[in-house]
């Protein structure tokens, strides 16, 4: 008789520990390794995840995005962004505790061709 105590005893200690382990493994997810966003217009609104932000909602939309301290936040800004719109943005995040903050404008293609016919042979 004293084993069926034992073997209670020792299945409801496993099962304690696995549902203890297995919440706090639940509650600890790993942010994000990078995100990028991009802003919109004049620099006053950025595109997080398919939301609409502000900038000064910035730093908390990407956290709840799943962005942390070592996430490599890449931002599209537009061609004629001026130099203090991104020096604020960067502030603001780094303020937030964000590290990694990178910065790109639009590529823009040149092509010059010439007509083969102009061209004098030598």
């Amino acid at each position: 008789m004293q084993r069926p105590s034992f073997f209670f005893a020792f299945l409801s200690m496993v099962g304690l520990l696995v549902l203890t382990a297995g919440c706090a493994t639940l509650i600890r997810a790993e942010p994000l390794p990078e995100i990028q966003i991009e802003a919109k217009g004049d620099g006053s609104q950025f595109d997080v995840m398919g939301k609409q932000v502000s900038r000064p909602r910035l730093g908390p939309a990407l956290r709840a995005a799943g962005a942390g301290p070592q996430t490599e936040i890449s931002i599209l800004v537009p061609s004629n962004a001026p130099a203090s719109l991104i020096r604020q943005v960067a502030t603001d995040l780094q303020r937030a505790g964000f590290r990694k903050i990178l910065f790109a404008r639009p590529r823009h293609v040149s092509v010059q061709t010439t007509d083969p016919a102009s061209v004098s042979k030598p």
